[in-house]
């Protein structure tokens, strides 16, 4: 065995178990939001009860963003394009928005 895999296994043995956190994030079904056309470039608002994300299923790339009604919900409502101000004629992608309850409020996106 070389000096470094011994190395590192003896660290490896040194190092405590580590705990099962049982506070730890768990997967949630978007079943309302995935279709078979491409969704893609996730934001999750601060405030945790808005999705943004882009999707191509009218054949170019909208900004849709989904809403549950509170952080413990697993339940995501259907996603929504964005105000009309923010569709164009081209992809629209790469939704971030800043911090919830900072005003001024701000989404960038890329066209």
């Amino acid at each position: 065995m070389s000096r470094p895999l011994a190395a590192l296994l003896l660290l490896t043995l040194a190092l405590p178990a580590v705990a099962q956190d049982t506070n730890a994030v768990k997967p949630i079904n978007l079943d309302k939001l995935n279709t078979d056309k491409d969704e893609t470039d996730p934001h999750l608002a601060s405030n945790g009860l808005s999705l943004y994300y882009s999707s191509n299923a009218q054949g170019k790339f909208d900004l849709l963003v989904s809403k549950r009604p509170n952080a413990n919900s697993l339940s995501w409502r259907p996603g929504k394009p964005l105000d009309d101000y923010v569709q164009t004629k081209v992809d629209d992608r790469s939704c971030f928005v800043t911090p919830e309850g900072r005003f001024p409020q701000f989404l960038y996106y890329a066209t």
